[in-house]
């Protein structure tokens, strides 16, 4: 049974990942740490109080993949538990739990971390965690910025342990069943994917959370928040074999200017609304898909997680009928159409606990993660090359053409390159 350690105890981790532990075979979260001891001991708190209600068969949390018609948990496919089992298990956990005031003794005591800290620290403590050996998985986005990644590629190689990018998204039931469409060759040789990622849902929390608006925290706005789930999402779609060749703005911006950010009135000097463009190529038979990405914290062109993939021989789409249902709606050229039903998923704890799942699992059979540290420092490569387009008057962007442009800042501010590179980024929303 893997021991599991929290590092930053914010809202992400105190509402979603740490309730996903509760309903997670082969591992228990036992160990709390944040800067402030303060959030580390409440979200101890909340957990301690999930355990007590899933023992007494007060728990609310009900998915259909997880539970059945009892109250409690159920076993099905999903866990070799029985309930008696789980429920001795949440015992036995809720004995160890722990909050720590320093990083360095979590360590000592975990054998996975679970990074959930503002952007700016992702690297940082995942570094920490790979030094010494200590499997871990960063939220999304990687970090701030690709100079960072960077780093965490190369200590993954040199460390024993394992990483995965924790982006949910790619853990979502229905982007599971898009990808089957995909994989199946149903709709042909896919051309392209429209995903739109944003909803004024969340303006709240956005503005409540201050680093959400401070570029040297967070490392860009929208694009960097929800773009980093629709482009791991479309790359996921695409297939993560697939090379990413160019990045094209099609307008990164700052709409709305004027904001209340933690309760004061003032301008937001980062991107609200973002438009961007993917070229991704097959290595093997060089053939292409186009990917066009929405992610906005002002007002979306279409409903957030609208998803489109056209192909050659037909395409697959998202449709909501007069009732509410969703479904796959899968049209064939020349065939017709036909409807599935997607999965209603629970908030995030559904997508959350499947990718914490999938890591606990692969550090148990010493495999890599689909989401891997390859794949972390390819997304930021996106957004990187994307926000570079737009300040270069939205022209098409290679990798390679960003990466040597973070490389000409490095050398001209060695002290801080991160730093010097976001502020150059984010000049067009200053």
């Amino acid at each position: 049974m893997y021991r599991v350690g929290g590092i930053g105890c914010g809202t992400i981790f105190d509402r979603a990942h740490a309730p996903a532990y509760a309903y997670s075979y082969g591992a228990k979260l036992v160990g709390f740490y944040d800067v402030n001891i303060k959030n580390a001991e409440f979200a101890m708190r909340n957990y301690a109080n999930l355990l007590k209600d899933v023992i007494d068969g007060k728990a609310q949390y009900h998915v259909t993949t997880l539970f059945e018609d009892s109250p409690i948990f159920t076993p099905t496919i999903d866990t070799p538990y029985s309930a008696e089992q789980w429920i001795e298990q949440c015992k036995e956990n809720l004995n160890e739990l722990k909050a720590y005031t320093d990083w360095r003794d979590l360590l000592e005591n975990v054998d996975i971390v679970d990074v959930c800290t503002p952007p700016k620290w992702h690297v940082e403590y995942a570094l920490k965690a790979l030094e010494h050996n200590v499997n871990v998985m960063t939220e999304k986005p990687p970090d701030r910025n690709w100079w960072q990644v960077k780093k965490l590629r190369d200590a993954v190689k040199k460390s024993k342990a394992i990483y995965q990018y924790m982006d949910d998204n790619i853990y979502v039931e229905s982007y599971k069943m898009f990808r089957h469409v995909i994989e199946s060759g149903i709709i042909g040789d896919i051309n392209y994917i429209e995903l739109h990622r944003g909803s004024t849902a969340h303006w709240h929390e956005r503005l409540a959370n201050r680093w959400f608006w401070d570029p040297e925290i967070a490392g860009g706005g929208a694009l960097m928040d929800y773009g980093s789930h629709a482009s791991a999402a479309t790359w996921f779609l695409a297939g993560y074999d697939k090379k990413i060749v160019e990045v094209k703005s099609q307008g990164i911006e700052n709409k709305h200017r004027t904001r209340s950010i933690g309760g004061i009135y003032q301008k937001a000097c980062i991107d609200d609304d973002a438009h961007t463009k993917v070229l991704f190529e097959d290595p093997k038979d060089r053939n292409w898909v186009i990917a066009s990405i929405e992610a906005s914290w002002s007002w979306p062109l279409k409903e957030n997680n609208s998803l489109d993939v056209i192909g050659s021989e037909g395409e697959a789409t998202r449709f909501i009928d007069e009732n509410g249902e969703d479904f796959l709606k899968i049209t064939r050229t020349s065939f017709g159409h036909s409807l599935r039903p997607l999965p209603k998923e629970t908030a995030e704890l559904d997508s959350i606990r499947r990718g914490i799942q999938n890591f606990i699992m692969c550090v148990k059979e010493g495999k890599p993660s689909v989401s891997n540290e390859e794949v972390a420092i390819g997304v930021m490569e996106i957004i990187g090359s994307a926000y570079l387009s737009e300040l270069r008057g939205r022209i098409s962007i290679t990798p390679h053409e960003f990466r040597e442009f973070c490389q000409e800042i490095a050398n001209r501010h060695p002290e801080d390159p991160t730093s010097a590179i976001i502020k150059e980024l984010m000049k067009p929303y200053q």
